[in-house]
């Protein structure tokens, strides 16, 4: 599972796909370009992610009552989290599945794992009405539950409402951002062109 905040442009991704056709060379500097774009977000989400356990119950492993596991045995890793923060270009067709659309956007900052995923986004959709997940012991046995409300109040009340690294890190340099962006998308289309005209 991943937090993804991502853009899509109309024709875009069929041209990313034309351009790695005709010249792969230019469409990995395209990709190249693009992540050095995202670093400066990249680095705010990054100083987001909390280095200590958001909450009191993630210094433990957390499974769900399925047996899935959240969280590893040793607990929360802020560096391991801020590692799994990547800016991603989907070029997969857009394609829907039981009313969900996926593969929309085109260029995505993605932030993997589970409990990563809970850390930014609980309480997006909804208050909690029930906890989901279980703490494990140091003997590996189930020793109560956590999540719903409480984890959920704990989490806006420390680092506010969701999406707490991935969406606020975007809204910090969201200005120079759409613009940098707004010129990478117009060199993609151009390389295209130039590169179809030969």
């Amino acid at each position: 599972m991943a937090v993804d905040i991502s853009v899509g442009v109309v024709g875009l991704k069929e041209n990313l796909k034309q351009l790695n056709k005709i010249a792969p060379t230019l469409r990995r500097q395209i990709t190249k370009d693009y992540v050095q774009i995202m670093q400066p977000v990249v680095d705010t989400v990054q100083k987001i992610i909390p280095t200590i356990p958001p909450v009191s119950g993630m210094s433990k492993g957390w499974k769900t009552s399925s047996g899935l596991e959240m969280l590893p045995a040793s607990g929360w890793n802020g560096n391991k989290a801020q590692k799994l923060l990547k800016p991603k270009i989907n070029t997969r067709k857009v394609k829907e599945f039981q009313g969900n659309v996926e593969n929309v956007g085109t260029f995505g900052l993605v932030l993997k794992g589970y409990i990563n995923t809970v850390v930014d986004m609980a309480g997006r959709q909804s208050s909690g009405n029930r906890d989901v997940f279980s703490r494990v012991g140091s003997h590996g046995r189930r020793v109560g539950a956590v999540g719903g409300p409480l984890l959920i109040a704990m989490l806006q009340s420390r680092y506010g409402g969701a999406s707490r690294a991935v969406w606020a890190g975007y809204e910090r340099s969201k200005t120079e951002l759409d613009h940098e962006m707004e010129q990478l998308v117009q060199r993609v289309m151009d390389l295209v062109n130039t590169e179809m005209a030969k």
